[in-house]
């Protein structure tokens, strides 16, 4: 039989203390040493890249300093007073003092005239000095000038100094000419900057490094001589070749540890000034040192420290190990020698349990627990048979439900597909084989990839995917292929199924869009073209017109607009009717296009007038050449209802950038020309010259009227027309219009001086006066209609991008009681173009104030469904050409159910203007339309005689 006896030299301490000795402290010592070392380097790049980014920020400092006294020089330069030759001197002299007192950074400023005489100088110093040598002058007379630094040996004669400087004075010389309102040179005006100026930027940079007083700064000019320097200045070194400042002259910036001429060794920081934002600066260098002892002492002191807390942790592990070790081995022991009685048939009833958490705790209660481990385990074979039960039912449960979900998954309308997770087709249902066409065989085992349309590309998928996979979800349209190569538009929604946390299947479902993107399609054809002639609405050309314009001003080129106008269709309209009419029209609009080239722009601007935009002519002649080109064909006979019928046109032609620079001022110079050939007797074409712009004159004098109104009380009113609900015929609300009483014009129309005030920028203060008086009337309409009242106001681009419009609403509100979901500001499909970020801010805080937006005279304009979208609508307003043609113009009737339909289907109310007629009211109410407008339902009026209609109803 086998006995156990232990060796005291074979002891697993005995093998602890020899590991310990031999390895374990020599090791932790050398990771010491190795630590430090690491973070002493470390430590010493830091302080490098400390001292280089303090010498960046210095040469940035003094960079930006310059650049803004070089900009301060030439606002002084361009101040009205100084380059007024019939100011007088002595204001000009005044002035000079108060620009130095409020800039204290200058020691001196000054003028000159055109030969170089000081004519004027702060203090009076200098003046009658001549300055013609100067470089300050010569430089100045060219263009803003910034000198480098220099000692001032005539200024520090009559500047007092500090006795305590040890540097003489030196300046910095900025200038700039002085050129007259009409671009005459007037001399020359420069001011001295004090060099206390840069100290003062070198001692902020400074001071958060100057911890124990030993860090130097040394900045030299671009010759390489010092200019500024902490310390004694009879003790600075000459630097001038130090390796730190050949880096900075190359243009780089960085540390290095470097000896200098005094004899010690530095740690130096390092960079140049290189100007900034059009300044050309000075190509100062900057030079930040310490000396290399002190800088890098406390990395040798860390590096030590962590050597002796290594040696001293390495010896209390030791420790430590060494007696744990023979308290887990002394249980084991006692252990082993019960199992050597249990193994003689000693009768042990039980295992005596060990003190302690040790392992041999554990190992005497595990062998105490063997003896009942069989009854435990009958008893959990009990517990076994309850569970399994229980997962039975459970099952039962779960097949009721996929029952229930195989009835939904066939049932559907929509397309659903089932993939594993690499994308492999496992099942798909009926509407999946009816949209895409496919049979079940046909798809099954197959990827999802055979339904790829090649519309989206890889990275479009690359993202779906990823998506997925992080959140389990991904939904929106996607364009898909049917077996019969058709794409189609779809909306699609992805879930992921997990086991275990990780994706098993996917399960999509999706939904056939093709009627809706249809419709949409439809309405946007709608209000882009013309529905007779199939051409461009002005919306197009005006779009086409300033891309033409931008790709002209790169390239140089001509860009040319005749404007044609078609004489005689009111006469074709009275004899053949309007049939006849709309046949010359679309066979006018097919000769054009056959005498337009591919590049040609052509639109219909509506009724007679049709617009060419064309940048292939090299001279204005080719243009005119097309021009006679349409009089011909447009002079030869329309055959309609089995006759003959001649027409004459008359064509305006402008050109860029000849006569116009932005589209709205091409396309009115080119009517102008067309009017003039009508006055001339039409069937020719006229080129637009100024002296047909007479208009320019009576507006110029309307908008000095307009200013003069502004300052009056008693212009400007503000009326107000009936808003109906369509159903009730009750009055729920009005709009805010203004009218302009001019003493000797009488009443101006809107559309006469709302242009001009929002090309003037007297819309805005305009704007906020009506807005106020239309709240305060707008609360007292209130007390008489409900609670359900609500205000409309115009509001123009320009207040929009004001951005503090948004305060004068709130106050205005605030001002008059009114709740802010009572005001609808109404908005013009021309302010959103652009996606002027200020406007966008705008819209969006309005509704989040509770107060309505509405998009005023849809269709005209821009028309554009995104903008429906994109923007936080309520209101969606009808103009009223649309509303006119009611009953009349069968393409105007589609068109307006359209847009209703349409608002109806993004969630917003509608409202139309312009109804005259109960054939129109009755149209729009049975359409769905929420609210009416217009003269049969109550013309403008002022306050009083509104609320009296209120009281009356």
């Amino acid at each position: 039989m086998l006995s156990a006896t232990l060796n005291p030299r074979r002891s697993i301490r005995a093998h602890l203390a020899i590991l310990i000795a031999a390895f374990l402290l020599p090791a932790v010592i050398g990771i010491s040493y190795f630590v430090g070392s690491r973070s002493v380097s470390q430590m010493q790049a830091d302080k490098g890249m400390l001292l280089s980014e303090a010498a960046i920020q210095l040469a940035a400092h003094m960079d930006t300093g310059l650049y803004e006294r070089w900009r301060e020089i030439q606002v002084f330069a361009g101040m009205a007073e100084i380059v007024d030759p019939k100011a007088p001197l002595a204001r000009k002299k005044q002035l000079l003092e108060t620009l130095k007192n409020s800039y204290p950074n200058y020691a001196w400023i000054g003028f000159t005239d055109t030969e170089g005489n000081i004519l004027a100088g702060t203090g009076g110093m200098l003046e009658g000095k001549s300055v013609a040598q100067r470089s300050w002058f010569q430089e100045g007379k060219k263009g803003p000038f910034l000198g480098d630094v220099h000692d001032a040996f005539l200024l520090a004669k009559l500047i007092p100094r500090d006795p305590k400087d040890p540097l003489p004075l030196r300046l910095l010389d900025v200038s700039a000419p002085l050129i007259s309102a009409d671009g005459v040179f007037l001399g020359v005006l420069c001011g001295h900057l004090s060099w206390d100026w840069s100290r003062e930027i070198k001692a902020q940079s400074l001071a958060p490094l100057q911890q124990r007083n030993l860090t130097g700064v040394h900045i030299l000019n671009h010759e390489g001589k010092t200019v500024l320097g902490t310390g004694d200045v009879a003790s600075w070194p000459d630097v001038s070749n130090v390796p730190s400042v050949a880096s900075a002259k190359q243009g780089m910036h960085g540390w290095t540890i470097e000896n200098w001429p005094d004899g010690k060794s530095y740690l130096t920081g390092y960079a140049r000034a290189k100007g900034t934002m059009g300044s050309p600066g000075l190509g100062w260098i900057i030079l930040i040192h310490q000396p290399v002892d002190e800088a890098f002492a406390d990395a040798v002191l860390f590096r030590n420290q962590v050597m002796i807390v290594g040696f001293l942790v390495a010896v209390g592990a030791a420790a430590w190990l060494w007696l744990a070790l023979g308290r887990t081995i002394r249980p084991l022991t006692r252990i082993a020698e019960i199992a050597d009685r249990i193994q003689k048939g000693e009768a042990v009833a039980q295992i005596p349990i060990i003190d302690g958490r040790s392992e041999a705790h554990i190992l005497s209660v595990s062998l105490n627990r063997l003896v009942s481990t069989l009854a435990d385990r009958n008893a959990d074979l009990a517990a076994a048979n309850t569970a399994l039960e229980d997962d039975i039912r459970r099952r039962e449960a779960l097949e009721q439900e996929l029952r229930l979900a195989a009835t939904y998954y066939e049932a559907s309308a929509e397309g659903i597909v089932v993939t594993v997770a690499d994308g492999t087709i496992a099942s798909v249902n009926d509407a999946f084989c009816r949209i895409t066409g496919y049979q079940r065989h046909e798809v099954l085992g197959k990827t999802t990839s055979l339904l790829k349309s090649g519309v989206q590309d890889d990275e479009f998928y690359a993202d779906m995917w990823q998506l997925l996979r992080d959140t389990g979800h991904w939904e929106g349209e996607i364009w898909n292929r049917r077996k019969d190569g058709r794409t189609f538009p779809e909306y699609l929604t992805i879930n992921a199924v997990r086991r275990d946390g990780e994706i098993t299947h996917y399960v999509a479902q999706f939904s056939d869009l093709s009627d809706r993107k249809a419709a949409e399609e439809k309405i946007v054809q709608l209000s882009t073209h013309d529905t007779l002639t199939g051409l461009p609405k002005r919306i197009v050309a005006m779009e086409r017109l300033s891309g033409l314009i931008s790709e002209a001003r790169r390239d140089g080129r001509l860009v040319a607009l005749i404007y044609v106008n078609l004489d005689g269709l009111n006469r074709v309209n009275d004899a053949l009717g309007h049939h006849g009419g709309d046949r010359v029209l679309v066979e006018t609009a097919q000769r054009l296009r056959q005498l337009l080239q591919p590049a040609d722009a052509l639109a219909r601007l509506g009724g007679d007038e049709f617009l060419i935009i064309s940048s292939r002519f090299m001279v204005m002649a080719e243009a005119e050449a097309l021009a006679r080109q349409i009089l011909d064909a447009c002079s030869q006979a329309f055959f309609v209802d089995e006759k003959d019928t001649y027409l004459t046109a008359r064509i305006g032609i402008a050109f860029y950038p000849r006569d116009g620079e932005d589209p709205l001022e091409l396309i009115r110079n080119s009517h102008a020309a067309s009017v003039r050939a009508k006055e001339q007797g039409g069937n020719i074409y006229r080129i637009f010259t100024r002296d047909m712009d007479d208009e320019a004159v009576a507006r110029h004098a309307l908008d000095a009227e307009l200013r003069q109104a502004m300052n009056s009380d008693d212009q400007f009113k503000v009326f107000y027309q009936p808003l109906v609900n369509a159903q009730s015929g009750r009055i729920i609300g009005a709009e805010a219009l203004v009218r302009w009483f001019n003493p000797t014009r009488g009443l101006v129309p809107p559309d006469r001086f709302i242009p001009l005030a929002e090309s003037n920028g007297l819309i805005v203060p305009m704007g906020r006066k009506i807005l106020a008086t239309a709240c305060a009337d707008g609360a007292r309409f209130r007390k008489h209609i409900g609670s359900d009242f609500f205000m409309a106001v115009n509001v123009a681009a320009a207040q929009c991008a004001d951005p503090g419009f948004l305060e004068t609403v709130s106050k205005c509100l605030s001002d008059a009681k009114l709740p802010p979901h009572c005001l609808e500001v109404e908005i013009t499909e021309r302010t959103v173009v652009g996606n002027n970020p200020t406007i966008t801010a705008f819209m969006t805080a309005l509704r989040e104030a509770e107060s309505k937006l509405s998009i005023d005279d849809f269709g005209t304009g821009y028309s554009a469904l995104s903008y429906l979208r994109q923007y936080p609508f309520t209101t969606l307003k009808i103009d009223r050409s649309f509303v006119m043609g009611i009953g009349d113009v069968e393409q105007d009737d589609a068109l307006v159910l359209a847009i209703i339909h349409m608002a109806h289907a993004l969630g917003l109310e509608v409202i139309a203007e312009g109804v005259e007629t109960t054939e129109q009211q009755e149209f729009l109410r049975d359409a769905g339309c929420e609210t009416l407008q217009g003269y049969l339902l109550g013309k403008p009026m002022p306050a009083d005689e509104f609320m009296a209609l209120v009281q009356k109803a």
